[in-house]
């Protein structure tokens, strides 16, 4: 799911993650040679051949936070399975408390970035 195709839309997006969102895919386009225009939104469906896929292993360790999904969408970018984006709309109901998202951009950023890197060097399989 996009928020940024037409008829996708963001709603009171925090800022920090406004811009994080909106540059991600950026770099995610570079890495993967696929375009997106969404990355961090986590409506997605997979078929499960990806995970019968002997290409693909979701049993290591280091895959046991947000990793897997950042892991699984570059499996299946790079591997060529069928892709596509539709649009949704994601609404933050509580912008400026804490406890909008579970995520943290503190402590959660390495497992968000990282498995794009980790992957594309080579330090990951």
């Amino acid at each position: 799911g996009s928020r940024f195709l037409p008829g996708g839309r963001p709603e009171r997006t925090p800022l920090l993650r406004g811009i994080f969102s909106r540059s991600f895919p950026f770099f995610w386009t570079m890495l993967t040679g696929v375009r997106c225009t969404e990355v961090t939104n986590g409506f997605r469906a997979y078929k499960s051949s990806l995970l019968r896929d002997p290409r693909v292993d979701v049993w290591q360790a280091w895959l046991d936070g947000y990793e897997l999904e950042y892991y699984l969408h570059y499996k299946a970018l790079t591997l060529h399975y069928k892709f596509t984006e539709r649009p949704v709309t994601k609404t933050y109901s509580q912008y400026g408390k804490r406890g909008y998202s579970h995520i943290s951009p503190m402590r959660d950023w390495w497992q968000i970035v990282g498995p794009m890197f980790l992957l594309r060097l080579g330090v990951k399989h």
